[in-house]
């Protein structure tokens, strides 16, 4: 999964903007790095003014519930490669 958002980043930086096609390559990733730049500083001021503004219920409950569907979508798959499920299933059998 990681080397999709490495794809995404690196094509976001290459590839021109809708109506800027004639743009030369260059242009094009100078613009690009340029917005990257700009949207993580505006990501950065908002975690920034976040943790300043002290704790939020709604922000912790957000967290929370995406941090469950998380558990929840990768939990299964971590268990079937570890090889728990033989484990778990192979204990129920032995009564």
């Amino acid at each position: 999964m990681a080397w999709a958002c490495c794809v995404y980043v690196i094509l976001w930086i290459i590839m021109p903007e809708v109506g800027r096609e004639d743009a030369t390559p260059g242009q094009t990733i100078e613009s690009n790095v340029q917005e990257v730049a700009n949207k993580a500083q505006e990501f950065a001021q908002n975690v920034g003014q976040a943790v300043q503004s002290g704790p939020n219920r709604q922000a912790g409950i957000l967290v929370g519930a995406a941090l469950i569907v998380l558990g929840v979508v990768f939990t299964p798959g971590y268990i079937s490669h570890s090889g728990l499920v033989q484990v778990l299933t192979s204990c129920g059998r032995s009564s």
